[in-house]
């Protein structure tokens, strides 16, 4: 709702959407040092990945968001909400569940992305298995290493997959989980003693009147 605040964000959170991973490692690896910083290749790791992913995850939620009625936002400001209560209460529960598939898809996408630590030599799965190889103790070769923890990644990457896949059919299966609740339609009968017949009765006699007069 204020340009002060949307304007820089989105620019921030576009410029880090579009910078690869790699990049952004070796930047904070390599590329501070020159201005005298030196940071550890893990904070290095773990830096760009939360810059990357929590950009993606930020257009995410916000596409989630903007996804819902508009009745959701006007129904927690007539109760009394304010915009805070109304985004922490209303939106984002809607909106992450929504999006939960998406997220955890985005999970996935970390959790490989975690292999390119091993350019800036920090000693992830990829780095052991080639530091397991190169040994003389073991004399592995590199081949049969990589095709080991290729199969681990494969593993890891079907089981997040698989709970991608089970969310969304939870979803599916519920529809509270998209804001909305089943509502019956059908008529009431009318029992005796009703009001409505009160009601029903005095529109039938207006109209008989009205005739009359015609």
């Amino acid at each position: 709702d204020h340009a002060w605040v949307r304007r820089p964000i989105t620019a921030v959170t576009e410029l880090f959407r579009a910078v690869p991973v790699l990049v952004m490692m070796m930047l904070l690896y390599y590329g501070l040092p020159s201005v005298g910083v030196r940071m550890d290749p893990y904070w290095a790791v773990v830096i760009a990945l939360v810059i990357y992913n929590g950009s993606v995850l930020a257009e995410a939620l916000r596409a989630g968001v903007e996804s819902l009625p508009r009745g959701q936002k006007e129904a927690g400001y007539a109760v009394g909400l304010r915009k805070s209560g109304v985004m922490r209460l209303i939106l984002l529960p809607q909106a992450v569940r929504a999006m939960l598939p998406v997220i955890i898809s985005q999970l996935v996408v970390t959790m490989k992305d975690t292999a390119l630590g091993f350019i800036i030599t920090y000693p992830e799965l990829l780095y052991l298995a080639k530091q397991l190889s190169s040994n003389a103790q073991f004399q592995q070769p590199l081949l049969q290493s990589a095709f080991v923890i290729g199969g681990i990644y494969i593993v890891m990457c079907l089981i997040l997959s698989g709970l991608a896949r089970l969310a969304e059919q939870r979803m599916s299966r519920n529809p509270k989980a998209h804001g909305g609740a089943r509502t019956d339609t059908g008529t009431v009968p009318v029992q005796p003693g009703d009001p409505r017949l009160h009601a029903e009765s005095t529109v039938t006699e207006v109209l008989s009147v009205q005739r009359e007069r015609e």
